[in-house]
């Protein structure tokens, strides 16, 4: 695991469970698992990695959301742990990445084979990026995470309590993905050997809007929720029907199961 963060740590876990030997590389080491030190953007601070491992699940934030820090972390970084994990064969590489790839397709689907025009800096370097893991090994992995919500991820439950929903705004879809699937699903494909592109979505898309709208309603701060995906939106709906066809099962098929566990009392 390079980087081991909130999510990357519930990989670790959710690999641990499926009887892999995890180690970790974070710039301080620590941690539950065996642990290597260095920064991903400084080679020379990194451990030799070649011929120690055989498969890298690369999951890091940016520190700030600004081109060049995605750009060390996600191009220089991937290209330097790469290279210290190589000799002869480079090991297989799994890299977390993010449905920001796509463009807007004004409301329709998408799928992992659709055309990715991204608009914004973070999905175009996160392209650079993904490019750089497939063309580094046949059997690598690239995961297309959606917004991550859950435990400590609640930014929509604090707008419905400020009753902070006004359906009329209810622009684009939103994708998302509850933090402990995203985790389950990665690990999943990454013991069962699975290669090349997925999505990591939830099966069902919902505007913003819509979400805030029931949660308020939950909490009793609004009479009932309103229709926001009935509206014309735009944005994209982002399929998960090749994570489906691999014989995942989401814990949280939509964002009612997975917020009505945490706004429980």
């Amino acid at each position: 695991m390079v980087g081991c963060g909130d999510l990357g740590a519930r990989i670790a876990h959710a690999l641990n469970r499926r009887h892999q030997q995890v180690w970790t590389l974070t710039r301080s080491g620590g941690g539950p698992w065996p642990a290597l030190c260095g920064d991903v953007t400084n080679p020379q601070s990194l451990p030799p990695l070649a011929g120690r491992i055989g498969t890298l699940v690369y999951c890091l934030t940016p520190q700030a959301r600004e081109e060049s820090a995605y750009r060390r972390i996600f191009v220089e970084g991937l290209r330097h742990v790469i290279a210290a994990a190589s000799a002869e064969a480079v090991p297989r590489v799994c890299l977390v990445s993010s449905t920001a790839v796509y463009g807007d397709a004004g409301g329709g689907w998408v799928d992992e084979d659709s055309e990715c025009r991204p608009d914004g800096f973070n999905g175009q370097v996160l392209r650079e990026a993904e490019s750089l893991c497939l063309s580094a090994g046949p059997e690598n992995l690239v995961f297309r995470l959606g917004g991550i919500y859950g435990p400590g991820r609640d930014s929509l439950i604090r707008k419905a309590r400020a009753r902070a929903f006004d359906d009329s705004e209810a622009s684009d879809w939103g994708n998302r993905i509850h933090v402990e699937d995203a985790a389950e699903a990665i690990a999943q494909l990454v013991v069962a050997r699975h290669r090349g592109i997925f999505n990591i979505v939830d099966p069902s898309p919902a505007a913003p809007t819509e979400v805030v709208a029931w949660i308020a309603a939950q909490l009793g701060l609004l009479e009932s929720p309103t229709g926001g995906t009935a509206r014309n939106l735009g944005g994209r709906r982002i399929s998960s029907r090749r994570l489906a066809e691999v014989g995942f099962a989401w814990r949280y098929p939509d964002y009612r199961s997975g917020y009505a566990e945490l706004i429980r009392p």
